[in-house]
C-alpha cells in the first residue's frame, strides 16, 4: 500500500503525515488511513459527495488538525492522486 505525504500547518508549526487508501472501498472499513511518525492516528471515509468524515481518531489529534488533514486528502483525491 502506497503512502502519500500530507503536510498541514497549524499555529505556525508544520505537521507531516502520510495517507494511504484502500483502492477497493467496501463500506466495511474506512477508505483513508492517516499516519504520523509511522503510527496510525486517524481514519476517514468519504460520503457520496467526496466529503470526508472521521471514522476514528486513534492519535487523539485536535479537531483543527483533523480538519486540515481531511482538506488535504479531499484536494488530492479529487485529482486522482490516490489509487482508483
Amino acid at each position: 500500500m502506497t503512502k502519500h505525504p500530507v503536510i498541514v500547518e497549524l499555529d505556525g508549526v508544520k505537521h507531516y503525515f502520510y495517507v494511504s487508501e484502500y483502492p477497493h472501498h467496501d463500506e466495511v472499513r474506512c477508505k483513508f488511513n492517516v499516519y504520523y511518525k509511522g503510527e496510525l492516528v486517524a481514519t476517514f471515509t468519504p460520503d457520496a459527495h467526496h466529503i470526508l468524515h472521521l471514522c476514528e481518531n486513534y492519535g487523539n489529534l485536535n479537531p483543527k488538525t483533523l480538519n486540515l488533514v481531511a482538506d488535504q486528502i479531499e484536494a488530492l483525491h479529487v485529482y486522482g492522486f490516490f489509487e482508483q
